[in-house]
């Protein structure tokens, strides 16, 4: 198979560079190209003195041989990945904020009570920590998303579990004009300049405003995009705008700011993610673990 999907290209139809691109001679190429056809029983090219066409069951079987190469190779990818999921270090993959405040002391007390468990840690975006988990770069992945719950599965597969249900609160300074307001409307911050991170570190933020901006036919003066959440929150605090961000990812304290609700809800949820494939059994005991504890000391923010 490997031969036909290799010297059948349009610039290979002649057999002798066919052999030539196989490292190997133009009458054992020949022979093989014979032994397939007798193994098949139907012809499978038309000769032409050194050149080759293909029939309508030779073009039938490039389709069906490039299939299997595709799956040969998809079943090596799985393998290797199974394999790398077996080695004793946990990879973690973990959205940059404030959400996860408390996950350390739960793979420390973990380890307490489990000697040989070891895991690494990488801070990054939500999107690239559900990139991870998919591409098998994280065994586990920790994530905040927004999506409908309607969807039976929003992440393509993967097992989850909902750790958070929390929602989008505005952030102003305390020198606000609306600061002493009990809640807001997305209509009543119309005329803002808002300040936000990148959309792939907040894609909530985004989506957010994406909506209500259509919704009520509305623009913000101006949006000011950051890196970080911490010189976005400075940024507030100077007076030069606001921020929107879901409940419980600002730092402890917020001095010189406003944490308000606003009526028009927006569901985000911090959760786990994990590929059951290649997920070692072991640590099937510390995703029961972890959803315990939040069970119990993390409820609806």
């Amino acid at each position: 198979m490997g031969t036909l999907l290799i010297f059948y290209t349009p610039t290979t139809k002649n057999v002798t560079k066919a052999a030539q691109k196989l490292y190997v001679s133009q009458p054992a190429l020949s022979i093989h190209i014979k032994q397939l056809e007798t193994e098949l029983k139907t012809q499978l090219f038309i000769r032409n003195h050194r050149n080759i066409e293909l029939t309508p069951a030779g073009e039938l079987f490039l389709i069906r041989a490039r299939e299997l190469l595709i799956h040969q190779q998809n079943i090596i990818n799985e393998i290797q990945a199974f394999s790398k999921s077996q080695e004793s270090n946990l990879r973690l993959g973990f959205m940059t904020g404030n959400f996860y405040r408390n996950i350390p002391d739960l793979l420390v007390t973990y380890k307490q009570a489990n000697p040989s468990f070891s895991y690494s840690i990488t801070n990054t975006s939500s999107s690239k920590v559900f990139e991870g988990v998919k591409n098998h770069t994280f065994d586990i992945g920790f994530m905040l998303t927004f999506y409908d719950n309607i969807k039976e599965n929003p992440f393509g597969g993967l097992a989850y579990e909902e750790l958070i249900t929390t929602s989008i609160y505005a952030v102003l300074p305390n020198i606000h004009p609306l600061a002493s307001k009990k809640s807001l409307t997305f209509k009543q911050l119309a005329n803002e300049t808002v300040i936000s991170t990148e959309i792939e570190h907040a894609p909530y933020n985004h989506e957010y405003m994406n909506q209500n901006a259509k919704k009520f036919n509305i623009r913000h003066k101006k949006m000011i995009a950051q890196n970080d959440i911490f010189d976005a929150l400075n940024m507030v605090r100077s007076n030069l705008g606001i921020c929107f961000l879901a409940k419980g990812f600002l730092p402890n304290p917020i001095n010189q700011l406003k944490f308000i609700p606003l009526k028009e809800q927006i569901i985000v949820k911090f959760v786990l993610i994990w590929d059951e494939r290649y997920l070692d059994p072991q640590h099937h005991q510390l995703i029961e673990h972890i959803k315990k504890q939040f069970k119990h000391s993390m409820k609806m923010w």
